[in-house]
């Protein structure tokens, strides 16, 4: 299901997002004399919440659910629609097809 994967790359932007954050962070708090320019975010992974848990923020989850429950019943809806459509046609005997019965035309004849 594309939904899920997109998901777990959102998470996963959003948690690097947040690592980098905390580079950010630390080196602005550093005087200029200090700053070592070095973008490894890998030592605040310890500090900053983790991927699973930002997987399951509030935000993520809410937009993500709310998508996969309407795609659900978008589906059923659909599938009932289809569902209804095939049993009128079988009990009308026709299949859905119209009448090739000529009709008279009234005109000069």
């Amino acid at each position: 299901m594309p939904l899920i994967v997109f998901w777990i790359l959102d998470a996963y932007y959003r948690w690097q997002e947040r690592l980098f954050r905390a580079v950010y962070d630390n080196v602005r708090q550093k005087s200029e004399d200090d700053v070592d320019f070095e973008m490894n975010p890998q030592r605040f992974v310890s500090d900053e919440p983790t991927w699973s848990a930002t997987f399951w923020s509030t935000t993520l989850r809410l937009f993500y659910l709310s998508l996969i429950v309407t795609m659900f019943v978008v589906i059923g809806v659909l599938s009932s629609q289809t569902t209804a459509s095939e049993k009128d046609s079988s009990h009308s005997g026709t299949d859905g097809a119209q009448s090739t019965t000529p009709t008279k035309s009234r005109g000069n004849s």
